[in-house]
């Protein structure tokens, strides 16, 4: 929880001991007092206790030299490199967050008076917010232009969510095998675009996209993730309980 912190726990550090930071004014480590703060809000210990917990926070010597070693190796430096070319290369941003597109789509198709899902561009629109100024998503701008000019490129009057020559494909392209943009991974493009000839899924009507067929395979992807959120939460709980269990243990016993 700390070390996931970057402003708390940095790797910029070359020595873990610096991490605690320097003494301001009042003669108080700052960044030591809001490890404290975080380790506080989420556990109960005995304030004796604190001198053990903020020697017991951060990377052991040894790990610490061979982390930033390997930083320095020809490997991770071409790596590190490749990465940062292929950032630069990247034309879309997210920018809704972690929120999939699952998520997005039932809260859109909740908000919507006659609870259908959105077409798949209107869904594109809200996820990937654009900004001319730092030129973000600027083809996002054309998106917008082009449904003003022809909105039966995003019309679901039908039922249709997803289809070839439709406003996305016209601003993005062709889709990459196994993703639809603005559906995910499920359903796959030939699915969606030709319908699939498979036995398991021949009575699906894939290609409409309706409440029957690949809105059911999403609405379940969407339960899963609530469910999986759901069971994290609960683990957290538990973990917290146990951690205070333990504490009050040793308080106890002291």
């Amino acid at each position: 929880m700390v070390a996931r912190n970057g402003c708390l726990c940095s790797l910029s550090f070359k020595d873990w001991r610096l991490l605690i930071g320097k003494k301001d004014r009042n003669n108080d480590k700052k960044n030591k007092q809001d490890v404290q703060k975080q380790v506080k809000m989420r556990f109960l210990y005995p304030a004796r206790m604190e001198k053990w917990i903020l020697r017991t926070i951060g990377v052991l010597d040894d790990q610490w030299v061979a982390l930033v070693n390997n930083w320095f190796t020809t490997k991770s430096q071409n790596i590190s490199e490749a990465n940062r070319i292929n950032y630069a290369k990247r034309k879309a941003t997210h920018t809704s967050g972690t929120k999939s597109f699952a998520r997005n789509r039932e809260d859109m198709g909740e908000q919507d008076p006659e609870k259908k899902y959105p077409h798949r561009a209107v869904l594109y629109i809200n996820t990937h917010k654009s900004n001319i100024t730092k030129n973000t998503n600027p083809h996002v701008v054309a998106l917008k232009e082009l449904l003003v000019q022809q909105p039966s490129l995003a019309d679901t009057s039908h039922g249709k969510v997803a289809w070839k020559g439709d406003a996305l494909s016209q601003i993005l392209g062709e889709e990459k095998p196994g993703h639809i943009h603005g559906l995910g991974l499920v359903p796959n493009p030939d699915q969606v675009f030709v319908g699939s000839t498979s036995r398991h899924l021949k009575h699906l009507n894939l290609t409409s996209l309706d409440a029957t067929s690949s809105e059911d395979v999403v609405s379940l992807r969407l339960q899963v993730e609530k469910l999986i959120d759901r069971v994290q939460k609960q683990d957290d709980t538990i973990l917290n309980l146990q951690n205070t269990l333990e504490l009050q243990k040793i308080t106890m016993n002291v």
